[in-house]
């Protein structure tokens, strides 16, 4: 009886000293600085939003918010809003650091990295709000399901892009057409070559070819064609553009705290990636202008969604 009692002793103390001991996963706090541009209201009020996301989902943990312009404090990681942000940092690295870009496309990371090679020495992360330019393929897809020459205008350090969406044209009975932007003076040139050869225009987030002074002749020379234009935002749909899917600051703010998690448990990032949740913006005044018959914009979002399932979103955006 006291032998058995002595060994139910012996359990609950070894379960009440397992029960206590901490789980260094749980348990680990974060040390995140977030840093802002301080002449851009978005990054401020996303920095906002993001600092009571991060108390929320990791209690006790710290995070300071600073302008690129101030002197940063040593954190765990380091999360930079904006393109500006990324660049700060970029220019006075520490060595071993860790850095998340968050606010930033791909075009504008590649361009900063082309600028600064040599950043070994850094845990370099970064998720990009603008939508794939294979994605934007897809939503042509079910826009216009029989519809097959794709137009793209590019810069000449776009060409990159070419050998990465032609397999996958090709998978989707899509035919890539592209006419290499020389010299953005003459880019009503250019584009009124692509016209000739494309059904459709597919926006890159190049702001050399698409901006405030260019976007409106872009989309007047469309519809003189009868064609349309796949914004790369949601600000192209609202001047005059089809469609365009997008991430949502709300879905942004996931992804961020799915990263934080895996950088919790492991202490590393993931290679940049794109987004997994996206919406879907159509402009149905323009599209009824041109005889175009959309389903809504949440079924375009689902069916786009399935399809990346099906194929791969690791091979489709790789």
């Amino acid at each position: 009886m006291v032998r058995t009692f002595s060994c139910v002793f012996l359990f609950f103390l070894s379960f009440v000293a397992l029960a206590a001991e901490p789980d260094s996963h749980s348990e680990q706090k974060l040390n995140v600085t977030l840093i802002t541009d301080a002449k851009k209201k978005l990054t401020k009020s996303f920095a906002q939003y993001l600092k009571q996301k991060i108390d929320d989902s990791f209690p006790g943990s710290q995070v300071n918010t600073i302008a690129f312009t101030e002197k940063r404090p040593r954190a765990s990681l380091t999360i930079t809003l904006g393109r500006d942000s990324l660049e700060a940092v970029l220019k006075k690295p520490r060595e071993g650091e860790a850095i998340l870009a968050a606010l930033i496309t791909h075009y504008e990371y590649r361009q900063l990295l082309s600028e600064y090679p040599t950043l070994k020495s850094i845990r370099l992360g970064a998720i990009f709000h603008d939508s794939p330019i294979i994605r934007q393929m897809l939503l042509y897809k079910e826009v216009q399901p029989k519809g097959q020459r794709i137009g793209l205008l590019i810069t000449p350090e776009e060409k990159y892009l070419l050998n990465l969406l032609r397999p996958q044209a090709t998978k989707q009975k899509l035919i890539l057409e592209y006419e290499i932007v020389e010299d953005v003076s003459k880019l009503s040139r250019s584009l009124l070559r692509l016209l000739n050869k494309s059904d459709v225009i597919i926006a890159t987030h190049n702001p050399q070819i698409y901006n405030r002074q260019t976007i409106k002749s872009i989309l007047l020379s469309l519809y003189r064609n009868q064609k349309f234009l796949i914004g790369s935002n949601r600000q192209f749909v609202k001047a005059g553009s089809v469609a365009s899917s997008y991430t949502t600051m709300s879905q942004l703010l996931s992804e961020i705290t799915k990263e934080l998690s895996y950088f919790n448990e492991h202490q590393q990032l993931h290679a940049p990636f794109f987004t997994e949740d996206f919406a879907v913006s159509i402009n149905y005044d323009v599209a009824r202008s041109l005889n175009l018959s959309i389903k809504n914009d949440q079924q375009i979002a689902n069916s786009i969604q399935r399809l990346e399932l099906s194929i791969g979103a690791d091979k489709l955006y790789e």
